[in-house]
């Protein structure tokens, strides 16, 4: 029993170590993913969609995290209900591809032998947008038509040390662009440093 509760310190006082050594400066490149909601003009109505993003970063004074971005959404059009039993399907998607530039600031919280990292920051860029439809009812169209432009966004989230140069995270993030376009995105994230 007594080597069992050894092991147990020993291992813990491993993670704690290497927890309480994450928190460094430096440049890093992260990953996230996970589902999109979209809002768009002329009241379309979107299915749940979902979010990817590349980014690479450098964090620096120990609790700020500047960092280039190139993201990815899609969401497929719902189809459309007039009532009486009229439904048109629809196969239609709008997909979003986006540069951004962002800035964290972090705030460590230390308790228990554990690191937690809320954050909260954003960003502006240059989007890109293309609704593509392919059919509407009986009718094949496939025509696309592209908006571009500025694009801005807030983004929060908690962070978690999972190893000295690993971090993993929770976010929300609201993304709009200049062309009426919203999203609201929940995704899990993951950070390498150098």
């Amino acid at each position: 029993m007594k080597r069992v509760l050894f092991l147990i310190m020993a291992v813990n006082a491993l993670l704690v170590s290497a927890r309480a050594q994450a928190a460094h400066d430096g440049f890093y490149l992260g990953g996230a993913g996970g589902a999109n909601w979209m809002n768009y003009k002329h009241d379309l109505e979107f299915k749940v969609g979902y979010f990817a993003a590349l980014s690479v970063g450098y964090r620096f004074c120990d609790r700020f995290r500047l960092e280039g971005e190139v993201g990815f959404r899609r969401n497929r059009l719902k189809d459309l209900d007039f009532g009486d039993d009229i439904v048109f399907r629809s196969n239609a998607h709008l997909s979003t591809t986006s540069w951004m530039g962002h800035l964290f600031y972090e705030y460590p919280l230390h308790f228990c032998g554990f690191c937690i990292k809320p954050f909260i920051g954003g960003g502006i860029g240059y989007a890109r947008s293309e609704f593509h439809v392919k059919s509407f009812g009986e009718h094949v169209i496939d025509d696309r038509s592209t908006e571009k432009g500025f694009a801005w966004d807030v983004i929060s989230g908690i962070a978690y040390p999972i190893w000295c140069n690993i971090d993993i995270d929770l976010e929300y993030r609201y993304f709009r662009t200049r062309f009426e376009s919203e999203n609201h995105s929940l995704a899990a994230g993951l950070r390498y440093y150098f």
